[in-house]
């Protein structure tokens, strides 16, 4: 049997970054805005703002307001890079 992954973790700020960066780059592309409807703003909603105690950025959303669609395209891009990486070791 293959092996299960019931953990899997990744640099949250630095991947929501790499999304980011790729929807400014035009290297993420979406559906139309007119079927998106309100699901633009969960990506919208989203901030940065530096926290000191961590020396670092982090993202955070407005209690009021949801953001699972971009943390499910977040999840989707650092999935698709990880298979992408690991089938160019084969050839």
């Amino acid at each position: 049997m293959g092996r299960v992954l019931t953990k899997w973790t990744i640099h949250r700020t630095g991947s929501i970054s790499t999304v980011f960066g790729r929807i400014k780059h035009q290297t993420l592309h979406f559906p139309r805005r007119s079927d998106l409807g309100n699901l633009l703003n969960e990506f919208a909603c989203e901030r940065s703002e530096y926290d000191a105690a961590q020396r670092d950025r982090k993202y955070v959303c407005p209690e009021d307001q949801t953001d699972d669609v971009l943390h499910a395209t977040n999840y989707a891009l650092s999935l698709a890079i990880l298979f992408y990486a690991s089938t160019q070791q084969y050839d």
